[in-house]
């Protein structure tokens, strides 16, 4: 019971975070904000999240919509509904209205709570009509012509089953199933029977699937640790961690297709270009690398079978084809030495941090994102990696670092390194540089903060220590800053003994568009 109670307060979180994405833009929503008694402005790191899901779920309705256009009659069946407000965006814009029948179950207690919210919003009482019933009897706890509302445990199928019957649905019309993070949280014996009883009831039907999966690997097992000290474990993931896992599940319990995506592979197929580039526009934005980490966990599943496994689910814009697939590891020839990681060394989990080599024997590693406190993070440690009997195999950690992701380390001749550029946030830069110096006898790094005018506020550069006509200077190219996305033409060369911007003619070899080869002198 008190299980229950925690995963569907899992649903307060949930409305609070599409409310929040909904009003900076992300998708269109205007009736989220109803089940909501105080508003939280989520990062723009969730509000992608929440996107990229909602993309998916409108695209697997708009295909069961357009590929159910012609028939009289087709139903949507909500399983773990929440308090998401499926009927209200979608009838809006539904030419046909009275031909589609939307059905909802949660726990009792859930669809009590949205019964209530819906009676008490003009607006949505309005989109119901008058002959709505606020007071079903049994399981029913609100039902009009085209939306009903039940409250039923999933785990009880023949209480579902008696509840749905009871209340008029028609098994034998097309039918959309819906489970959005739902099944995962119950037992896999039972989950799996709602997905097997699914094929069975409904001999037309598409059932959709969105969830979490791959709980092995280092981001997996903190998701994994996350909903346990929530305790609102993800059961199912476990028990079917992989997608060909999942496939495998839906045909074996009488579904006819299935296919299954990532949410990366969803993105890069299914959503338009030019939706990309809107979303885009709308917040600062650079944590790329935690977005695919993350919908690198998450999947969008279609099963169907009857009439509906006729029509190919989960169909790409285009008709390019794009397949993704694990590169095999590279094979290397000759005489390159590789020297293994120890499976001991557990500090590198981690990205957006900089590493480089301060001598033969020692890798130095500095922020990053990763695992930290049994949860994802920003790193605030130095890294430092040690050689021993040919094997890198000892690691220890200072906690001194600033926070800054993005930066660069550029060793510099005299055995310092350079600390340049980074942020904090998308729209924080980093400020000043750091010196960092190795003592061997001690294995620390000090760390020595010095000004920098005017200041780098870039990230994602390189910098590279060169020498010109005998003097040292750092090269900096590319990156991004805040008011730009991609820094192209622009280098930078700054004087490492005094710390200052220099400007240096520097002459290079072109061809012009006949072959011809010119020079051409660039002052940074």
């Amino acid at each position: 019971m008190k299980s229950d109670v925690c995963v569907q307060n899992t649903n307060d979180f949930s409305t609070v975070s599409k409310v929040s994405a909904a009003a900076m833009g992300y998708f269109t929503d205007e009736f989220q904000k109803y089940f909501v008694s105080r508003t939280s402005r989520r990062s723009p790191l969730i509000h992608r999240g929440y996107c990229v899901r909602s993309q998916a779920i409108n695209h697997c309705i708009g295909e069961f919509l357009q590929d159910t256009q012609d028939c009289a009659h087709r139903q949507v069946l909500s399983l773990g509904c929440g308090f998401d407000s499926l009927y209200f965006r979608v009838c809006g814009n539904l030419e046909a209205k009275g031909s589609t029948c939307f059905w909802e179950v949660d726990f009792p207690a859930v669809v009590k709570r949205k019964c209530r919210v819906i009676a008490g919003t003009e607006e949505l009482k309005r989109m119901l009509g008058d002959q709505a019933d606020y007071d079903g009897s049994g399981c029913s706890v609100l039902l009009s012509d085209d939306y009903k509302l039940l409250g039923v445990d999933l785990g009880d199928i023949a209480a579902l089953d008696s509840a749905l019957d009871g209340a008029g649905l028609r098994w034998n019309c097309p039918t959309l199933v819906l489970a959005e993070v739902v099944l995962c949280y119950m037992d896999p014996t039972r989950s799996t029977d709602v997905i097997g009883w699914a094929a069975r009831r409904f001999p037309h039907s598409r059932f959709i699937l969105y969830e979490q999966f791959s709980p092995c690997d280092p981001f997996g097992q903190v998701m994994m640790n996350h909903f346990v000290s929530l305790n609102s474990a993800l059961r199912s993931v476990a028990a079917y961690p992989r997608l060909e896992d999942q496939e495998r599940r839906f045909l074996q319990e009488g579904w006819e297709k299935c296919r299954v995506l990532d949410m990366n592979e969803f993105s890069a197929l299914c959503v338009p270009h030019l939706e990309k580039t809107r979303i885009e526009s709308l917040e600062p934005f650079d944590e790329f690398e935690e977005l695919h980490l993350k919908c690198s966990h998450y999947f969008i599943l279609a099963a169907s079978r009857g009439t509906l496994a006729d029509c190919t689910a989960l169909r790409p814009l285009c008709d390019t084809h794009i397949e993704f697939s694990v590169l095999p590891a590279p094979e290397f020839r000759g005489s390159l030495p590789v020297n293994p990681f120890t499976t001991s060394v557990r500090g590198l989990r981690r990205f957006g941090h900089r590493s480089c080599s301060v001598s033969s024997q020692v890798i130095i590693s500095a922020g990053g994102f990763g695992e930290g406190d049994g949860k994802h993070r920003r790193l605030d440690d130095i890294h430092l990696l040690l050689r021993k009997d040919e094997a890198w195999g000892r690691e220890t950690n200072t906690d001194q670092w600033d926070g800054r992701l993005m930066h660069s380390l550029t060793p510099l001749a005299g055995g310092h390194v350079l600390v340049l550029g980074g942020r904090f946030s998308p729209s924080r830069p980093a400020n000043g540089v750091h010196i960092l110096q190795y003592d061997e006898a001690t294995n620390r790094v000090k760390m020595t903060p010095r000004d920098l005018l005017p200041e780098l506020h870039r990230w994602r550069h390189t910098a590279t220590e060169v020498s010109l006509h005998g003097e040292r200077y750092v090269f900096v190219f590319g990156g991004r800053s805040v008011p730009s996305a991609a820094l192209r033409e622009d280098g930078l060369f700054l004087r490492t003994e005094e710390l200052r911007w220099v400007q240096v003619g520097v002459e290079a070899l072109r061809t012009n568009a006949n072959g011809e080869a010119h020079s051409a002198v660039f002052v940074y």
